[in-house]
């Protein structure tokens, strides 16, 4: 099933086991409380994310959809390992909407993720670095995505084979950060336009940490991508 091949990818990608409140309601399953963290190296940040809840829908035609919520919370928290180091969380919503829900097949037929014309946006409600909390008057983080157009195959064999391609007719984004301790503030904000991108490649199965990229090489990983933006500022 669907949730089952989620579950088997992320962990391949080194990540702990997924983690999650399952409740099925007919030929829904609804999933919350998602949570999985980044199995990393030793000297380096434990990462986790979490988000409430999306739920998987059995159709007719063998697919399962994947939906979510228009908005979305989801939870960024970085952990170093070096006591001196502050630990990092971010509190940020996902936005979409127009936009169809993805359709996956079982693994041993083509997968396809189907995003048409949606519009998606990333804001930032709050962040906590060490002991000290940044809300909107000190941090801000929105990001606009107009027209977003994103297709994916993957086909699980021996390997995990893939395909994906997309295009975004306009972006902005606007950041901006003040220390309260401090007078200056630190902006960015810029606009792209007719954005498209594609790639494929190749993933191994069963590695035990994303990050050993030489392991994930000797192991057969192959990849290629390619981007490109009209107009930007």
């Amino acid at each position: 099933m669907c949730g089952r091949d989620w579950q088997d990818h992320i962990q391949s990608m080194g990540y702990t086991p997924l983690t999650a409140t399952e409740k099925a309601t007919g030929d829904t399953l609804a999933v919350s409380n998602v949570r999985f963290d980044l199995s990393s190296e030793p000297d380096l940040a434990q990462i986790s994310m979490s988000l409430e809840q999306l739920s998987l829908v059995q159709n007719d035609d063998g697919t399962v959809s994947v939906v979510m919520p228009e908005a979305m919370p989801l939870v960024l928290e970085i952990t170093p390992t070096d006591p001196d180091e502050d630990r990092v969380r971010a509190a940020v919503t996902v936005n979409q909407t127009g936009h169809e829900h993805a359709r996956q097949r079982h693994t041993d037929r083509p997968e396809q993720r189907p995003m048409p014309r949606v519009l998606l946006g990333l804001s930032l409600d709050q962040m906590t670095v060490g002991d000290e909390t940044f809300g909107p008057d000190n941090a801000t983080l929105n990001v606009v995505l107009n027209d977003v157009e994103y297709l994916s195959k993957s086909v699980l064999t021996d390997m995990r084979a893939y395909a994906q391609d997309g295009s975004v007719a306009s972006m902005t984004f606007d950041m901006r950060f003040k220390d309260p301790e401090e007078p200056a503030i630190a902006t960015l904000n810029g606009t792209s336009a007719n954005m498209t991108f594609d790639g494929d490649g190749r993933l191994p199965l069963g590695v035990a940490r994303a990050s050993d990229m030489a392991a994930m090489l000797r192991s057969g990983m192959t990849g290629a991508a390619r981007s490109q933006a009209a107009t930007a500022r």
